[in-house]
């Protein structure tokens, strides 16, 4: 999007609104795939951190820490979001949660600051960058991210590679989301316009070269290439294994070391 947007009340207010409103089957998925990643680590630890990168007004773990009230004292969750008007709304969102915290700053600066934590989530927050970023900036930050995993962390990444579907969303809102909005047929076409828009402007970016959508085989190449492992690829999501970096055993290196010591030892003796 485009950043004016993150400061429009009257976008935020309608991105919170459709994002509450999302019970898509991929919203589904969504929630099933962290759900699953988290069970195993509570098996495995007593406590569980975790991390939404890019968390916007919170919706997405907000629906994940009430499904699991229950474990509320064993996790401990990072929201890191830049925009102030999106922090406003995740900050009233989430004050039932009682270890979770709000990070005000972008992903690289909030890693430097962040505890070891047990899963990344990157919710529709890793799939494009401005041209004027290099590429070395997200090198970076999956080196970051592996620095800050801990041992056998996840980074679990979702819908990183597509432009907006206009006419999938003009399809989906039908009288169930009408109903739901509550929200009269005049108010509720409003809102779709500015949501609409917003997407369309989007699009039109990736189309004029503003922004650069990352693509599925490039991404996990960036992960594979700093000792991630692909753990699951589906439905449009990642999941990432941190992976135990071993030093190669050079027999060559030890010869040489093993004739360095020995010519090392014979002259000491030749000089006895």
């Amino acid at each position: 999007m485009k950043p004016e947007y993150y400061d429009n009340s009257r976008y935020l207010e309608i991105y919170d609104l459709f994002s509450s409103l999302d019970d898509s089957e991929w919203s589904k998925i969504s929630l099933n795939i962290l759900n699953d990643v988290f069970k195993i680590k509570i098996l495995q630890q007593e406590q569980v951190y975790i991390s939404d990168i890019g968390a916007g007004t919170g919706f997405y773990s907000y629906y994940f820490l009430k499904k699991n009230k229950k474990y509320w004292k064993n996790i401990f969750f990072t929201f890191v979001e830049p925009s102030s008007s999106m922090r406003k709304i995740l900050k009233e969102r989430i004050k039932i949660f009682p270890n979770s915290s709000i990070s005000p700053y972008h992903a690289e600066k909030s890693l430097d600051y962040m505890k070891p934590q047990d899963i990344f989530i990157f919710q529709r927050s890793l799939y494009s960058f401005y041209p004027n970023d290099k590429f070395y900036k997200y090198k970076e930050l999956v080196r970051s991210l592996y620095a800050k995993l801990n041992t056998n962390g996840m980074v679990i990444i979702s819908e990183i590679y597509n432009k907006f579907d206009i006419h999938l969303l003009e399809n989906s809102i039908d009288n169930n989301y009408f109903y739901k909005t509550n929200l009269s047929k005049e108010e509720l076409i409003d809102a779709l316009s500015i949501l609409k828009q917003a997407m369309l402007d989007f699009n039109n970016q990736i189309d004029s070269g503003d922004f650069t959508l990352f693509g599925k085989d490039k991404l996990i190449q960036l992960f594979l290439e700093n000792n991630f492992t692909l753990e699951k690829e589906i439905s449009g999501f990642l999941i990432f294994k941190k992976t135990i970096r071993v030093q190669q055993f050079s027999f060559r290196k030890l010869s040489y070391n093993m004739l360095y010591i020995l010519n090392h030892e014979k002259t000491q003796k030749i000089h006895i």
